[in-house]
C-alpha cells in the first residue's frame, strides 16, 4: 500500500504545498521537489564592507539629520531591535550612512527573501516513522513532528512558493556537495530537489520506499544552493552518488528537471 511522505523544514515549521501525489515515488515524479531549487539558492550579492572613515564621511554629508545626529550609541540600540527585513531594508535605504551601517544585515535581509530555506534543517519523512536521528530535535519539535506526522492537525503550516554558471548543493553539515552539471548530464536529470529528498528521507517501514531504504544519509540536516566561487572549505563530491540514489528511487528516465 505504500506510505505518504511530506518535505519539512524543521526550523521553520513549514511543509512544502503538495496537491499532487503523496507517495515517495509520486513526489520525485513530480515538480513538488524542484521547488527547492528557488528556496534554497543564494543570490550573487556585491561584498559591501565599510570601515569607520567611509561612515563618518556618509554622516558627515547628512548633518542636519535629526536621526543622524543621534548618538552612534543609541542608532545602535535602535538597529539591534530592528526585527522587520522590510525595516531594515527601509532604514537602509534612508540615505547613505545608514546603507553603509546596516550594509551587513541588508545582505542578510535579501538572502532571506530570496532563498528562504536556505540553511534550514529539512527532512523527507515518510507515515511510518517513529522519531527522528538523535539530537535532531528539541523536545517541542520532537512533539510536533512525530505526532503521527498528522502536519494539518499540528503547528506545522504548509509553505507555497513557485518553483524558478553551475550550481551546486551543499550540506553544511557534512560539508559534502552535488553538481547540478553531473545530475543534468545524467540518465536521471531531476533536480537538487530531488536530491535533497532522496538523502533526507526518513521512515521506519519498507513499504513505498522503492530502492532508497528506510533512512537516507541526510535527514534534518542543513542546505543551500550556490556556485563554486563561494567556497572557502573543503568539501567533498558526492554527485555520483545522487545520481545513484535518483536511480535506487526507481525513477523514469527524465531530460528536464528544473536546473538551479
Amino acid at each position: 500500500m505504500g506510505q505518504y511522505w511530506k518535505i519539512i523544514n524543521i526550523d521553520k515549521a513549514q511543509s512544502l504545498e503538495n496537491h499532487g501525489g503523496l507517495k515517495l515515488w509520486e513526489i520525485l515524479m513530480s515538480t513538488v521537489a524542484e521547488t527547492l531549487v528557488d528556496m534554497l539558492k543564494l543570490p550573487r550579492l556585491l561584498q559591501y564592507r565599510f570601515n569607520d572613515a567611509a561612515v563618518a564621511v556618509a554622516r558627515a554629508k547628512h548633518v542636519s539629520s535629526r536621526l543622524v545626529a543621534l548618538p552612534q550609541e543609541l542608532i545602535d540600540a535602535i538597529t539591534a531591535l530592528i526585527e522587520s527585513d522590510t525595516d531594515v531594508i527601509c532604514l537602509g535605504l534612508t540615505n547613505s550612512d545608514f546603507f553603509r551601517l546596516l550594509a551587513p544585515e541588508l545582505k542578510k535581509a535579501v538572502v532571506r527573501d530570496e532563498a528562504p530555506w536556505a540553511g534550514d534543517r529539512l527532512i523527507f519523512v515518510g507515515d511510518y516513522a517513529h522519531g527522528v536521528p538523535d539530537g535532531l530535535l528539541a523536545d517541542h519539535e520532537l512533539t510536533d513532528i512525530t505526532s503521527q506526522h498528522d502536519l494539518e492537525d499540528s503547528e506545522w503550516k504548509e509553505y507555497a512558493q513557485e518553483p524558478t554558471e553551475e550550481a551546486i548543493l551543499h550540506n553544511l553539515n557534512t560539508k559534502e556537495l552535488v553538481r547540478d552539471r553531473v545530475v543534468a548530464e545524467s540518465d536521471y536529470a531531476y533536480s537538487l530537489g530531488e536530491v535533497v529528498c532522496t538523502h533526507a528521507q526518513r521512515t521506519h517501514d519498507p513499504p513505498g520506499t522503492e530502492g532508497l531504504g528506510c533512512r537516507g544519509e541526510w535527514p534534518g540536516h542543513r542546505f543551500d544552493l550556490a556556485t563554486m566561487h563561494n567556497l572557502e572549505e573543503e568539501w567533498t563530491d558526492v554527485s555520483e552518488r545522487a545520481v545513484g540514489n535518483l536511480k535506487a528511487a526507481n525513477l523514469d528516465d527524465k531530460l528536464d528537471g528544473k536546473r538551479a
